[in-house]
């Protein structure tokens, strides 16, 4: 019998401060609009999924990283949301070393996998929030997950930064290219996602038209443009969609979401037929 299991969506960016956590945060917060079962799953040391998605968090949530520590099931160290349909599993303290521990490395590895696999069966859809650096987490969040949605900053400041950014995104993509060769994963990149501008011609007149040339065809047809209430929102401890639901952003991270349930629903029927 076919059973449906949770796409798993790692988000990741090739630069830090490129919005990869805003995106996780709202685009998670879409989702469970859409009534999706949603588990945000932060695998960043920083920490900051849950401060975007609850007004008082947990001043220490132990999260993910006690849960990988003691090899237990993560559901007792997940947070609600005031969003129904939406739970967070926080980074916790001490991340970075409970992955990149040479000593219990593989043992890790099978936990982490075998616990998003779990999870899966509960939820419509995981999204998981990674670090910037190709470090353990998100090695680990790239060999489990269905597709990955690249974040990329597109504003004056950033651009500025763009050689750098287009280094760290190929040695990113190299990494997930190498990952299916190896038969590691079945990652597909789903695409870039251009933030703080409003349509593609606005990104094309700040990159220049060569520049933009080399990333044009794997930009996502929505843009996030920049937009207040998404940072009024994160700081009030909330998702865009709960501060206000008619803003730009939360506008655009809506149609994102309702991308990706189309393409769902096209995917369970496929499977479907395959699979009666």
């Amino acid at each position: 019998m076919y059973e449906a299991m949770a796409r798993i969506i790692c988000i990741a960016a090739p630069l830090a401060g490129a919005g990869k956590t805003t995106a996780a945060i709202n685009l998670s917060a879409a989702f469970a609009v859409f009534e999706h079962q949603t588990l945000l799953v932060d695998c960043a040391p920083d920490n900051r999924c849950l401060l975007g998605t609850v007004i008082e968090p947990p001043a220490h949530a132990p999260g993910l990283a006690r849960a990988l520590q003691l090899q237990e099931d993560v559901a007792r160290y997940c947070v609600p949301t005031r969003l129904e349909f939406l739970r967070v599993l926080p980074a916790g303290q001490g991340l970075d070393q409970a992955i990149n521990d040479p000593a219990a490395a593989a043992e890790d590895r099978q936990w982490f996998s075998e616990m998003l696999c779990a999870q899966a069966r509960e939820h419509d859809v995981i999204v998981l929030d990674t670090a910037t650096a190709l470090n353990g987490m998100l090695a680990q969040a790239l060999c489990n997950a269905d597709e990955l949605l690249i974040a990329m900053r597109i504003d004056p400041p950033a651009v500025r930064h763009m050689d750098t950014g287009f280094a760290s995104l190929r040695q990113l993509l190299e990494k997930a290219a190498g990952l299916r060769k190896s038969g590691k994963s079945e990652l597909r990149v789903s695409g870039i996602l251009l933030n703080c501008c409003d349509n593609a011609v606005e990104a094309e007149a700040l990159l220049g038209p060569g520049t933009f040339d080399q990333i044009r065809h794997a930009c996502l047809p929505v843009l996030i443009p920049e937009d207040q209430r998404l940072h009024e929102a994160y700081w009030l401890g909330k998702p865009a969609v709960c501060h206000d639901i008619a803003a730009p952003g939360a506008q655009a991270y809506l149609d994102l979401a309702a991308l990706w349930g189309r393409a769902r629903e096209k995917s369970k029927a496929e499977e479907k037929e395959v699979h009666p």
